[in-house]
């Protein structure tokens, strides 16, 4: 079972992810930066930091990630900025107060 804590993720800062584009087809991420980003008051939460490669995909949506370690899982991405190596993204994740 996945853990998607922001110690995990953030122990897997720098390492190569896969992201499934279609049945067949996967292109490297690459986990840039993992980011606390709670509000005074809100719940805990944290944004993850992609970069993917000139095929990345140009359109926010629910892509199926894996690494090693990491099964394959739902991430909703949006794309942040084209840059001179592909495409960079990042995903929220906040975490109840409850159970």
């Amino acid at each position: 079972m996945n853990d998607f804590s922001f110690t995990a993720f953030e122990q897997r800062v720098g390492q190569p992810f896969l992201m499934r584009i279609a049945e067949d087809i996967q292109i490297e991420l690459s986990l840039l930066e993992c980011t606390n980003s709670q509000r005074a008051g809100g719940p805990p939460g944290f944004t993850l930091h992609f970069a993917g490669g000139p095929d990345a995909p140009p359109s926010q949506g629910t892509y199926l990630l894996s690494a090693d370690g990491f099964d394959e899982a739902p991430i909703f991405l949006v794309p942040l900025r084209r840059t001179a190596e592909g495409l960079e993204y990042h995903a929220v994740f906040s975490q109840s107060d409850e159970g």
